[in-house]
């Protein structure tokens, strides 16, 4: 993850175009922090692990993942509203989705 850049987290093999990356990442509410380089931002130290686990979120909503698994679930990312967007969109697709959080 870290030395990549968004684009190429959210969308390893080039399938999705930038509307859909651009999409994913408004409903973990990651389109605004990224807003200088946008989907070239690379990935550094810098960044929190709830905006690393949001972004990995945002991967898994792109491809329509139908397991997520998750270690720790929200615990430890640091940052209460990273915690309130993952809660809120696991449980908003919890009847689509199986969740596995290993602990």
């Amino acid at each position: 993850m870290i030395g990549e850049t968004i684009r190429a987290n959210l969308d390893p093999l080039g399938e999705y175009s930038e509307d859909l990356l651009d999409k994913a990442l408004q409903q973990v509410n990651l389109d605004t922090i990224f807003c200088e380089d946008g989907l070239q931002t690379v990935i550094t130290e810098a960044f929190t692990t709830g905006h690393k686990r949001l972004l990995c979120l945002a991967r898994a909503i792109l491809y329509k993942a139908r397991i997520i698994v998750l270690e720790e679930s929200t615990e430890l990312t640091g940052n209460c509203e990273s915690e309130q967007i993952i809660d809120q969109k696991l449980k908003s697709n919890s009847s689509d989705l199986t969740v596995v959080i290993l602990t």
